[in-house]
């Protein structure tokens, strides 16, 4: 699980801060739950994605603890539960869908939580820290990112 979480990491860091504007807003968290779960299946991934947010939670300094972890493990156990129950193909079209469900659920759950933690914390304002421009972007840039991926590691199976 160390070399796993020790990937995820240089990933995320090498997109976030070494590539230009547009690349570097892909949220990396969905494109790896996102492949792990079409290529793999299994349920390991909300654990392994627990351990990266856990450590990227302490590493990234952020106003209140858990606007990472809270939002990434629940988004991540969401995506699981919608590929296992609803979309169950392994598909091009599934893997999107997956990805933006992720996405749109990690978003969602980040701005209900800095809301719920601002109500009882009065020290905490409760802000949306992320432009609904600077989400269109990165909800369009992952999307592309991993139906790219997808479509060159699926197309042996000829699953789209």
């Amino acid at each position: 699980m160390g070399g796993m979480l020790l990937l995820f990491f240089v990933i995320q860091f090498s997109v976030s801060y070494l590539m230009p504007f547009p690349v570097s807003t892909v949220h990396v968290p969905t494109l790896i739950v996102t492949l792990y779960l079409l290529l793999k299946e299994r349920r390991r991934i909300v654990w392994y994605m627990f351990g990266f947010f856990f450590l990227l939670e302490l590493l990234v300094p952020s106003v209140i603890y858990g606007y990472m972890i809270i939002p990434g493990v629940l988004s991540t156990f969401f995506a699981y539960w919608c590929h296992k129950f609803f979309f169950t193909n392994r598909s091009l079209y599934t893997g999107v869908l997956v990805a933006g469900i992720m996405l749109l659920s990690y978003r969602s759950i980040e701005i209900i939580y800095s809301f719920v933690v601002s109500a009882f914390m009065p020290t905490v304002v409760f802000s949306i820290s992320f432009p609904l421009a600077l989400f269109g972007i990165e909800f369009f840039m992952t999307l592309g990112v991993v139906s790219i991926l997808l479509f060159l590691l699926l197309r042996e199976k000829k699953l789209f």
